[in-house]
């Protein structure tokens, strides 16, 4: 289990986040080679839980993926590429990560 200071340090440090956000990192690997948002969050969820999206996960993630894919502050392409960026900051930092892998 981890100490406070490690959440913390997960949450919140720049190592996860850098890496999250570095050039050529994975998320932006898939979405150049096409794949779809369904795919790629099953990449995402297999790499961090070791286990595919429950469907009412699914459907709640691609619920907001479409929203902020949709959003016009931004280019569609940067819009998904945040909001799954975002997707994976979650799932590793959420409970199921921390506490079970």
């Amino acid at each position: 289990m981890p100490t406070v200071t490690q959440a913390l340090h997960i949450i919140n440090g720049e190592t996860l986040n850098n890496k999250l956000r570095a050039p050529s990192n994975s998320i932006e690997m898939l979405v150049r080679l096409g794949f779809s948002d369904e795919q790629i969050m099953d990449y995402l969820f297999l790499a961090s839980f070791s286990r595919h999206p429950t469907d009412s996960e699914r459907s709640a993630l691609l619920s907001e993926l479409a929203s902020a894919e949709g959003e016009k502050a931004v280019s569609a392409e940067d819009s998904r590429m945040s909001a799954l960026v975002d997707m994976s900051w979650a799932l590793l930092t959420g409970e199921e990560f921390m506490f079970n892998h």
